[in-house]
């Protein structure tokens, strides 16, 4: 029996990854149509367009922040801004040792300022930072937990929920105490999603050639920086 491709190499129709991501199939085409940097994302082919698992990343994290009171044309530049931190988290060079990473974006009176930490320690000192600078506004996203949302995701569009329950199972326990529960919940309602468009998600994937999205390497990496034009 052949092995499964590597998660890298897969790509999936646009319905597929907006499941993964958290997205209705239509709110993506709508925001692809809105955004020129989005509208650069995936592959055509026919019909539909393909996407791989780092442009399904940059889809997640803006849907985490989304749930801000901000327009998407706001979020937009934000979740590209933290795409550099999700390779270097995805390549193994931060939030090594079970420590999640999070992105904080605060809003001074100069204007706005990102920065991600991978210690608890760390995340309250910055914080802190930020108060005492007088921030107007704080918000904290734990990019870690985007992430294996993501992988997850993938893993049960690519190989079916059987096989990725199977998988999920054998990981879990490689991740933090704290990020369990909600593993489960999301497991269970990406399946959800996945399943509510009545089509396999497994038998529509594409193997790619192992170049993924942006920098122009061929090098495989789990979550790579998409294809955005300036």
């Amino acid at each position: 029996m052949p092995a499964a491709p590597p998660l890298w190499s897969i790509q999936h129709p646009l319905w597929a990854a907006a499941a993964v991501a958290g997205y209705s199939p239509e709110t993506v085409r709508q925001l692809r149509h809105k955004l020129p940097a989005l509208a650069e994302l995936g592959m055509p082919s026919g019909r539909d367009v393909y996407f791989d698992m780092g442009e399904t990343a940059l889809l997640a994290i803006l849907a985490e922040l989304s749930r801000r009171n901000r327009t998407v044309e706001e979020n937009l530049p934000a979740a590209l801004g933290l795409m550099p931190v999700a390779v270097r988290i995805a390549k193994g060079e931060i939030g090594t040792d079970g420590r999640d990473v999070y992105a904080i974006e605060a809003t001074l009176l100069v204007g706005r300022v990102q920065h991600y930490v991978d210690d608890p320690k760390e995340l309250t000192a910055a914080v802190d930072m930020f108060v005492r600078e007088g921030c107007v506004s704080l918000f904290i996203l734990n990019l870690s937990n985007v992430l294996r949302g993501v992988i997850l995701g993938w893993m049960i569009a690519s190989y079916g929920e059987e096989k990725a329950g199977k998988l999920f199972r054998d990981m879990l326990a490689h991740y933090p105490l704290e990020a369990q529960p909600t593993l489960a919940k999301e497991f269970k309602e990406i399946t959800e999603r996945l399943a509510a468009h009545g089509k396999p998600a497994a038998k529509a994937t594409r193997i790619t050639d192992g170049t993924l999205a942006g920098e122009g390497t061929s090098a495989p990496a789990t979550v790579a920086k998409p294809k955005v034009r300036a």
